[in-house]
């Protein structure tokens, strides 16, 4: 059940709008298949520190939606980041057999393939909106701007399965990767254009196989050259349309809603600073129409600075469990890749959330699953049950 949620959860991305304005699609259907699932998997998860801190950060979240003036709407997102945090405990637990990271691996490859197959066959078909309301003929296909972030986590993760499973990057795959880049390229969506390089950057400093690495992106660089007839024209028009330079990303919404916390945070008493109002529901709270997009921005304003600390206690004791588990691993060139990927998953996590993704069940709840599924190989190696 569990690697079922991690296919939906990546075929949602591709499948979302194939009937546009439906009441009832892949997304809403995914969703309803965790809601049910998850309390029964939850069942018998492992009760240690991550699981306390996404309880307690759930409780206090619920508890302030309750009080908002309008409880459907952020109910609805209460859900959505519930069962993606809690995707983290159920994948630690379940998800730890070698066979399991050969299914993930190869479902991984077909999955990533399928998402750039159907993007290039998107441009071909008209099908899908135009991102951002730019003047340029780019379609989404049947996803959204969304479907970027998971292509980023995942393009992040796949080093990890190729290295416990000792599997080579053959130049199939090279040209699969890079047709999986297309989205991200052409999209342009800066949250996971910037979250790619600097998880790739992290990864490229602290990787113990620096070596392997140049020859893979020689490989990429060298196929992005040669089909670079095929998209260039496209890109300048999108870069064109897109802000890019400084000036324009200060006076970007994102930018803009740290400026509007400091504004309302200096206007407001303690208890508003510590506790937050309308978790969820910023168009309420300043009567506007356009929600809030950043997660730090989100918690901070909605949730008090308790919130954000809550929030941010999820990740840390994400790391400290992974911490711990590497501590045991006698090769050092192991332990050292293993940081090197969470490292990289998290800069990419830091920029996405920038970005805005708590609101997006596909891409959270992959960014756990990620996290769980290193850690708990790291744990498995530290307790000798796997070599």
């Amino acid at each position: 059940m569990v690697l079922l949620i991690y296919v939906l959860n990546i075929v949602v991305i591709f499948t979302v709008s194939i009937i546009e304005d439906a009441s009832i699609h892949s997304g809403i259907i995914r969703a309803g298949l965790m809601i049910i699932t998850i309390p029964v998997l939850m069942m018998s998860v492992y009760k240690e520190r991550v699981l306390y801190s996404i309880i307690i950060a759930l409780s206090y979240f619920l508890l302030l939606v309750i009080t908002n003036e309008r409880i459907q709407p952020a109910m609805g997102i209460w859900v959505s980041v519930a069962i993606s945090l809690l995707m983290y405990p159920v994948t630690y637990r379940y998800i730890y057999k070698k066979c399991h990271y050969n299914w993930i691996y190869n479902i991984s490859i077909i999955l990533l393939l399928i998402i750039g197959v159907h993007f290039i066959f998107a441009q071909f078909f008209n099908i899908g909106r135009v991102p951002y309301r730019m003047n340029i003929d780019i379609h989404t296909g049947w996803g959204d701007v969304h479907q970027t972030f998971n292509i980023v986590y995942l393009l992040l993760f796949m080093p990890f399965l190729h290295y416990i499973l000792n599997k080579g990057v053959s130049k199939i795959q090279i040209i699969i990767y890079f047709i999986s880049l297309i989205p991200i390229i052409l999209i342009f969506r800066r949250g996971a254009v910037l979250g790619l390089m600097l998880g790739f950057l992290v990864y490229i400093i602290l990787t113990p196989y620096k070596g392997k690495l140049v020859l893979f992106l020689l490989g990429l660089f060298f196929i992005m050259v040669i089909s670079s007839p095929l998209y260039f024209d496209r890109l300048e028009i999108v870069l064109e349309q897109r802000p890019t330079d400084y000036s324009d990303f200060v006076e970007t919404g994102r930018t803009l809603e740290f400026t509007w916390l400091a504004d309302i945070y200096k206007n407001s008493d303690v208890s508003f600073i510590l506790f937050g109002a309308e978790l969820f529901d910023y168009p309420n709270f300043a009567n506007v129409r356009r929600p809030l997009h950043t997660d730090y921005v989100t918690y901070l304003l909605g949730g008090g600075i308790i919130g954000f600390l809550l929030y941010l206690n999820i990740f840390i004791s994400i790391w400290i469990q992974f911490l711990r588990n590497i501590k045991n691993i006698k090769k050092t060139s192991l332990r050292r890749e293993l940081i090197a990927l969470f490292a990289a998953i998290t800069a990419a996590n830091i920029i996405i959330s920038y970005s805005g993704q708590y609101y997006v069940i596909s891409s959270l709840t992959c960014l756990m699953m990620y996290y769980a599924m290193i850690s708990r190989y790291a744990m498995e190696v530290s307790n000798n049950k796997i070599q």
